[in-house]
């Protein structure tokens, strides 16, 4: 499928390409200096998306201790652990929380109630995971989103409950990503 994909794209658009390769060998220096900068503008693009996504969740981040309190005081948030299957193998899971898998967020048909107080966590730096899932839930309407600093580290270090994830279910995942 990939490659009939770009092969039927050459067929179409041979011409395109063409003639913009000839365009910049006209341009010489200038058309490396041409390509140079419109590659350069889409990785500065980039990251300034990241750069403004992070700023934004950070701002509205939770720390391990008010998740906490939310669990202990009840009705407990939707929260959802965005760890690789691998390292929930390893590192465990906050206890009721909902695999990312589970949620088929590429599909955009996420269970979460769009209402609901949803926690996000992971174990990257700077909650970049959490971050990227935080912006899916909020793409597709939900309004109150967000990152738990420190992800599992952090409620690991302040010593409250992990729940141990089976290998079966690390399979089911696995399975299920393919």
């Amino acid at each position: 499928l990939w490659a009939s994909t770009a092969v039927c794209l050459g067929v179409l658009f041979h011409n395109a390409v063409g003639d913009i390769l000839r365009a910049l060998a006209e341009l010489g220096y200038w058309g490396v200096a041409l390509l140079a900068a419109a590659l350069a503008a889409f990785i500065a693009v980039k990251l300034w998306q990241r750069y403004t996504l992070i700023r934004e969740l950070r701002s509205s981040r939770i720390s391990v201790t008010e998740l906490k309190e939310l669990v202990d005081r009840g009705p407990a948030p939707v929260i959802i652990d965005a760890l690789a299957p691998t390292s929930r193998q390893r590192e465990g899971m906050i206890p009721g929380a909902i695999r990312v898998e589970e949620l088929r967020l590429d599909s955009g048909t996420a269970t979460v109630p769009f209402n609901a107080e949803v926690i996000v966590y992971c174990a990257c730096p700077n909650e970049a995971s959490a971050a990227r899932i935080a912006q899916q839930l909020i793409r597709m309407g939900c309004i109150r989103v967000r990152p738990l600093t420190g992800g599992i580290f952090a409620w690991k270090d302040a010593g409250f409950d992990i729940e141990a994830v089976p290998e079966s279910a690390i399979a089911a995942a696995t399975r299920a990503a393919i």
